[in-house]
């Protein structure tokens, strides 16, 4: 398992002294741990997000508790989103220049779907040539599988190496790491959004019929939930530590899906809405409006919380700065830091239609690109520290960082290029 450390040193009483610390690591309810030392150790086995809990008790007896979220995985950049609850953060530094260190041509487009990494280094890249390309991390190519139809979701990979992706015709691909095929799974129509995995290793998949399927990992169907949308979903689930799970569909509602399918409620926010949500530290769904030009916050009750304003439409996912600062782009070239209260820590111009979440690494850098090919790399002040202009133009996928500090960005130029120290 995973090796996480627990730091409670920051506990105080304005009374007393800490005597008791009391330590829940997984979130079940059950205390793992007790004892007078501030801080603690605990292995996680399975791949997932957490939620750990923490008591204090002082010399007078009082207590306090505190939660935190956290992931653990067995890969280096597992889905879209990076973990469940789509924070697109990675735990590994990117390049602080704009070196391209190599460029590798697909057979066609890479639109919408990013790069996947696995624990060796391997990418996962899908296109529009029908086929998952996989890679090393110097650019050569080790396999490709070839489908019937596009595809333009991020491939997804379990603790076990397995790799799945979507098609737009009505397929699911599971893929052992070299390539052969696992199984395949069909749907009840064509799919444009991808893979999210539990942390029970199943997979939820959204159709364009508005149906959400939960796929065991032998392949077999164990529930799906039909939304009854006229219109078709786009995009990805986000899955609390709890298990509940949340998308948007194009009437604009935002629903909620317990843990077994059944439905827990929904929130009409707009007229449309393909942005998939993105779910912060304290439990907050941020998800964007569509065309009512905004990124709204929603409780784990379904209550709207408050609405923010942008200056067009909004299609990406937010992301979330490690300080809890919510990130999102719109259709103008607007790209806004959002304070978890609704009002705006900063904003800046990237010129033109902004469609991919973007990225933040372990320094809170941000990367995302835009419609015009122009790929920046900005600080969590908002202040470019680099950018490349792909000459393709058009970036709809979003970026992701290897291990060794890498970023991997697609174009509509059919080339992933990879940016990073030249070894």
């Amino acid at each position: 398992g995973q090796q996480i450390t627990f730091d409670g040193s920051a506990s105080f009483s304005q009374r007393g002294t800490i005597e008791l610390y009391q330590w829940d690591f997984n979130g079940d309810g059950v205390w793992d741990a007790s004892g007078s030392a501030d801080t603690a150790l605990s292995s996680i086995a399975v791949q997932g997000d957490y939620t750990a809990r923490l008591r204090v008790t002082d010399s007078f007896g009082a207590t306090e508790d505190v939660e935190v979220t956290y992931s653990v995985s067995n890969t280096v950049y597992s889905q879209f989103g990076w973990n469940g609850l789509n924070w697109n953060q990675s735990p590994y530094y990117g390049p602080t220049s704009n070196n391209l260190r190599w460029d590798f041509t697909m057979g066609d487009d890479i639109d919408g779907g990013g790069v996947s990494i696995a624990s060796d280094g391997t990418l996962y890249v899908p296109s529009w040539d029908n086929s998952l390309h996989a890679l090393n991390p110097d650019g050569t190519e080790k396999w490709a599988y070839g489908t019937p139809s596009n595809l333009f979701s991020t491939p997804s990979i379990s603790a076990d190496g397995t790799i799945y992706f979507t098609t737009s015709f009505n397929k699911v691909f599971a893929l052992h790491p070299n390539g052969d095929l696992k199984w395949k799974f069909s749907s009840d129509t064509n799919s444009w959004g991808g893979i999210k995995l539990d942390r029970n290793g199943n997979l939820l998949h959204l159709s364009t019929a508005g149906t959400l399927y939960c796929i065991r990992p032998d392949g077999t169907e164990k529930w799906k939930y039909e939304s009854n949308t006229g219109t078709a979903i786009y995009g990805y689930v986000a899955i609390s530590p709890e298990g509940v799970m949340y998308f948007g569909d194009p009437d604009g509602r935002l629903i909620a899906i317990n843990p077994d399918g059944s439905f827990r409620w929904d929130v009409t926010l707009s007229t449309s809405s393909y942005s998939s949500p993105m779910i912060g530290y304290d439990g907050t769904i941020y998800v964007g409006g569509g065309n009512s030009q905004k990124l709204y916050a929603v409780d784990p009750e379904g209550n709207i919380l408050w609405s923010f304003d942008t200056s067009s439409n909004v299609r990406c996912t937010p992301a979330l700065l490690i300080d809890g600062r919510i990130l999102i782009g719109d259709d103008g070239g607007d790209f806004y830091c959002v304070l978890p209260d609704g009002s705006e820590s900063w904003s800046l111009s990237l010129g033109i239609e902004l469609r991919t979440q973007a990225l933040v690494d372990a320094a809170s850098n941000i990367y995302i690109g835009n419609s015009s090919g122009d790929f920046y790399c900005l600080d969590s002040n908002g202040n470019e520290v680099w950018s490349s202009n792909l000459p393709g133009g058009w970036i709809t996928a979003s970026p992701s960082i290897g291990a060794d500090g890498t970023v991997y960005i697609g174009s509509w130029d059919n080339k992933l290029y990879a940016f990073g120290p030249t070894p």
